[in-house]
């Protein structure tokens, strides 16, 4: 008996509760008014910024064919970018809203086997991770020195990497194959950005001309295992047909018809004399504000950073520096009734009637051009180390080379970027006037900047030069880039000023630094601060050179 009223029970409850799908005598009706957010019921996946789309559902549990719009959101799609054209600065990033996450530096090992890495070359393993399987290296055989001149006597040391055999470096330069690398230190720039920024906007401007700047990118530096800190993994300064590419002398070759790199270097006396010379400028030159800037002011110790083979070489490459500066100097400041000088087939100074102006007389021994990039970005950095070093130019008399002088190579701008001089209005490359400044380094001033300052032609070569700068999107890149690495690598700064805590709070060169500059004793203060700067220093030139 109670077994025939449990399925008695059981039939009537289907029939109350049945779906269409079971014969009953009162057949269940849907009807799709729940809101139910979960699989069964999703139609599509929305984005991070748009909501999951579900059907409505009936109680049973059966599908409707409406739909609405749910409260939870989709997923982030990222895919990785590189921020611009140069620097390699990556992120993951969002295509739909943006989103930033940021990917891992790559890590560089530098194994000596316990041995204290010196000023001379040490046998090493170097070892790259952390990046895209055909950057990997493993210990790959490669001799390691401290590199640098100022920054070698910091206690984070500078390292210049130079393989056995060539290989590329985690990108740079498109895939350039080399042995010589370098890894800048940035110690004393509490931004670790300097060289960067300068870098960044170099690149659009040099190279988009043909012509060299390095290539870079941050990385983490370990050494026997040990963390050493955040570097710059920079390209070595040198002749090479994808850097400074002028023509190469084979070994032992004594002609003077070669290419020639040289650098303005207060430190010539580190060097072989056989690969140093001095010029003698002969004439005071003229700041902008018509003050007179002495020939005193000017460092006259070059350096062949090429390799020459005889004494011949080193003559020549200093007579030909001597004479073209007579003649930018000359064509600009004197009256030529009887024609401009220029250089004969010995490169000595000839006078030519067919000369009609100085801009072609300066036209015809000078890259222009490369000048007006080096121009740009020495000023725009401020960089006060151009009166002092690490000025570097190009001459190539082969038979294929251009016989004109080349201005490329910019390099060292620790100390700009508002660090040893805060904004001001003017041009810093032709008014250098170190009166009232506290800055010794300044005491030097570059003739070769500084030779144009009242020439209305030149300017307006900057100003077309400008203006196709800003054409391209290289600012807005800029200070895209140094927002990522400020704020999405924060662990990797953190890192390193736990490492070297120092760096961020002493003033390591009183002669050098301004006061605005060390008042940021925090990474994201200090660069506030250099966006600052550049946002003001860009608008200068936006307003000066930028037409209505």
């Amino acid at each position: 008996m109670k077994k025939i009223y449990i399925i008695t029970l059981f039939v009537i409850c289907l029939m109350l509760f049945g779906c269409g799908e079971h014969e009953s005598i009162n057949e269940h009706e849907h009807n799709f008014n729940q809101k139910v957010e979960s699989i069964e019921f999703l139609k599509s996946s929305g984005t991070c910024i748009d909501h999951n789309i579900y059907y409505y559902s009936c109680k049973c549990g059966e599908k409707g064919e409406e739909t609405f719009e749910g409260t939870s959101f989709g997923n982030h799609d990222y895919e990785l970018k590189e921020i611009g054209e140069v620097g390699h600065v990556e992120v993951n990033e969002c295509k739909y809203c943006h989103d930033m996450e940021c990917t891992s530096l790559p890590r560089i090992d530098i194994n000596t086997n316990g041995s204290e890495i010196t000023e001379e070359y040490i046998q090493a393993n170097i070892s790259v991770s952390r990046c895209d399987d055909k950057y990997l290296l493993n210990n790959c055989l490669a001799d390691v020195k401290i590199r640098g001149n100022g920054s070698a006597e910091y206690d984070k040391k500078p390292f210049r990497i130079k393989f056995s055999e060539k290989q590329m470096m985690l990108g740079l330069n498109d895939d350039l194959k080399a042995k010589s690398w370098v890894l800048i230190n940035e110690y004393n720039d509490r931004t670790r950005m300097h060289n960067f920024c300068a870098y960044y906007i170099s690149n659009y401007l040099f190279n988009h001309d043909g012509l060299y700047s390095t290539d870079m990118r941050f990385v983490e530096v370990y050494i026997n295992g040990k963390y050493n800190g955040l570097y710059l993994l920079c390209e070595q300064q040198q002749v090479n047909k994808a850097r400074i590419n002028v023509y190469e002398a084979p070994k032992d070759y004594t002609g003077v018809d070669i290419g020639y790199f040289i650098e303005m270097d207060t430190y010539y006396y580190k060097e072989d004399e056989s690969q140093t010379f001095a010029i003698d400028y002969q004439y005071n030159l003229v700041y902008a504000n018509g003050k007179t800037c002495k020939k005193s002011k000017f460092q006259n110790n070059y350096t062949i950073k090429s390799d020459i083979y005889s004494s011949e070489q080193n003559e020549f490459i200093k007579k030909v520096i001597q004479n073209i500066f007579f003649i930018m100097y000359d064509s600009l400041n004197n009256n030529h009734n009887n024609g401009y000088y220029t250089l004969d087939d010995n490169y000595d100074l000839i006078t030519d009637k067919s000369i009609k102006s100085s801009k072609e007389a300066i036209e015809r021994v000078v890259d222009l051009r490369s000048y007006v990039d080096m121009f740009i970005i020495q000023d725009l950095a401020q960089n006060i180390d151009i009166g002092w070093s690490s000025f570097f130019m190009a001459f190539d008399a082969s038979e294929k080379g251009s016989h004109k002088l080349i201005f490329e190579a910019p390099w060292d701008f620790d100390w700009a970027m508002g660090a040893s001089y805060p904004f001001k209005e003017g041009l810093f490359c032709v008014d250098q006037d170190t009166s009232g400044r506290h800055t010794t380094l300044t005491d030097y001033v570059n003739p070769w900047m500084l030779m144009f300052a009242n020439v209305d032609w030149f300017y307006d070569l900057v100003k077309d030069r400008w203006q196709e700068l800003r054409q391209t999107n290289a600012i807005q890149d800029l200070f895209k880039a140094i927002d990522v690495l400020a704020y999405e690598y924060t662990s990797y700064f953190s890192s390193e000023f736990a490492k070297w805590p120092e760096s961020m709070t002493k003033v390591l060169e009183k002669s050098i630094v301004c006061d605005e500059y060390t008042a940021h004793a925090t990474h994201f203060s200090a660069v506030e601060y250099l966006k600052n700067y550049l946002e003001q220093k860009i608008a200068y030139y936006d307003h000066i050179w930028l037409d209505e």
